[in-house]
C-alpha cells in the first residue's frame, strides 16, 4: 500500500543552493481582500480565508490535476465560485446539537457557488477541498454549524 505525506515547509532568509531566499512561499495563500482569483500557480496552497466581512474566491478553468484547500481563518460569508456549473460535491456537518439532514450537497446537479455562512455566518476550521479532472470540480469538506455552507 502506498501512503502520500505532503510537508508544508516555511524558509525565511535561508540559502538554499548558495541562492538566498528570503520568504520562499509556503504554500499558503493568506487572502485578506474581499475577492481572489485562484490560478494554476496556486494549486495545491493552503488557502486561508482571512477578511472580516468575507471573501469572494474565483476558481480558474477546470484543469487536470489542479487542487486546493481552503479554510475560514477568520468568520464572514465566504464564497467559492467556479467559473460555471461544475461543482460537484457536498458537506458534512460538525454540528452535534442538530440531530436532522446533512449540510450540502449537489445532489447530482452541478453547481457554480458554493456560500461558507450558514445561519450566523461560517466558523473559523470550516473547510473546503476542491479538486479538478479537467471537466469538473469536485468538492468536499465540513463545516460547524448545520447548513453552514450551500452549493447552488
Amino acid at each position: 500500500m502506498s501512503k502520500s505525506f505532503y510537508t508544508i515547509h516555511e524558509f525565511k532568509n535561508a540559502t538554499i543552493n548558495n541562492l538566498a531566499a528570503d520568504a520562499v512561499d509556503s504554500g499558503v495563500v493568506n487572502v485578506t481582500s474581499t475577492t481572489r482569483t485562484l490560478t494554476s500557480a496556486n494549486s495545491g496552497f493552503l488557502v486561508v480565508l482571512s477578511h472580516t466581512t468575507g471573501t469572494a474566491i474565483t476558481l480558474p478553468v477546470a484543469t487536470s490535476g489542479l487542487s486546493y484547500r481552503i479554510v475560514v481563518g477568520v468568520q464572514g460569508q465566504h464564497t467559492v465560485a467556479a467559473p460555471s456549473a461544475l461543482l460537484h460535491g457536498g458537506f458534512v456537518t460538525r454540528d452535534i446539537i442538530q440531530t436532522a439532514g446533512n449540510a450540502a450537497s449537489t445532489n447530482g446537479t452541478a453547481g457554480t457557488t458554493i456560500t461558507l455562512s450558514g445561519t450566523s455566518g461560517s466558523r473559523v476550521g470550516d473547510t473546503v477541498s476542491l479538486v479538478s479532472d479537467g471537466a469538473k470540480w469536485f468538492v468536499s469538506g465540513t463545516v460547524t454549524t448545520y447548513n453552514g455552507a450551500t452549493i447552488a
